[in-house]
């Protein structure tokens, strides 16, 4: 890997406070830029790109931040969507299941 090619200032940044037994890091960032910038067209790189995402959210959201601000946007919105959605999914869950131990108690 050339560190020379390095764009993104998040990632520059990071690089001269990390030392070499960490490089990894610095390595999974610089490939977490890349499907920022050019999203993964492999099925391994599609299953990379996640694994990433989720291993360093918060460097992924300052990824998204610096380099597109509206994407970061559509990824909080389908977040917050996403945590809206399963508390609704838990809360129709526990309805049912208290109706159910209702039923069951009357009618036993």
């Amino acid at each position: 890997m050339n560190y020379n090619e390095i764009t993104s200032e998040y990632i520059k940044k990071m690089f001269q406070k990390t030392s070499w037994q960490d490089h990894e890091k610095i390595d999974d960032l610089i490939n977490l830029h890349g499907y920022i910038l050019n999203p993964p067209r492999s099925f391994n790189s599609g299953v990379h790109f996640p694994h990433l995402k989720s291993q360093y959210r918060a460097e992924y959201l300052d990824l998204l931040r610096e380099h597109s601000p509206e994407a970061l946007e559509k990824v909080l919105s389908a977040e917050q969507a996403s945590s809206e959605y399963r508390i609704k999914q838990q809360a129709e869950s526990d309805n049912r299941e208290e109706q159910a131990k209702k039923s069951w108690l009357f009618s036993g």
